[in-house]
């Protein structure tokens, strides 16, 4: 005899439901629910000098591992893909669009005009030259704009990173001497209410 044999059909309906709710509430309690310590549990603790005594003994007479010879560090001028926001090249890659559009429009439209007589064509041809220098000129005045402000904005992400990501203090290493006293706790939430 099964379960199913022993229980009515609108008991067992209402298990299955009980176990529909109660199930996933359970999951994510465990899963994100409060974090607590078993009583019986503790982490290691090693004073700085120590680590660093070991550290300096296992490197001597070491060259890098082979693993870690091949990283290098990525610069603007080596990756610049990865210092520039989206939305920024996306408005780069439409004015490029529109330039492009402009100069097929501007070429299109020349090439049914009436040819011009020698003379004239020097001319128009040393405007051309003079105007294709002052754009160059003010293509790299506007590079080196955007250059510096890229570089400002990335110095103020990572001020902005530094002074942010953390909401309490934390100490990173342990002292040869008695530790300084532990930082205060953050106020309770009903006093910041």
């Amino acid at each position: 005899m099964g379960l199913a044999d022993m229980m009515p059909d609108s008991y067992l309906v209402v298990v299955v439901w009980l176990l529909r709710m109660v199930l996933p509430c359970l999951l994510f309690w465990i899963g994100f629910g409060p974090k607590f310590r078993w009583p019986f549990s503790h982490q290691r603790a090693y004073q700085r000098a120590d680590i660093l005594r070991l550290r300096a003994a296992s490197l001597e007479g070491r060259s890098c591992p082979a693993a870690l010879s091949s990283l290098a560090l990525a610069t603007e001028r080596t990756a610049p893909a990865l210092f520039q926001d989206a939305h920024k090249q996306e408005e780069a890659r439409d004015r490029r669009d529109k330039d492009r559009r402009d100069r097929r429009n501007a070429t299109t439209g020349a090439r049914y005009r009436a040819p011009a007589s020698a003379p004239q064509g020097a001319a128009i041809l040393a405007a051309a030259a003079g105007r294709a220098e002052a754009e160059a000129a003010a293509a790299t005045e506007a590079a080196a704009a955007k250059a510096a402000e890229e570089r400002q904005m990335h110095v103020e992400s990572l001020v902005n990173f530094v002074a942010f990501n953390r909401h309490r203090p934390k100490r990173y290493f342990l002292f040869d001497d008695p530790p300084p006293p532990p930082p205060r706790p953050p106020p309770p939430m009903e006093a910041l209410a």
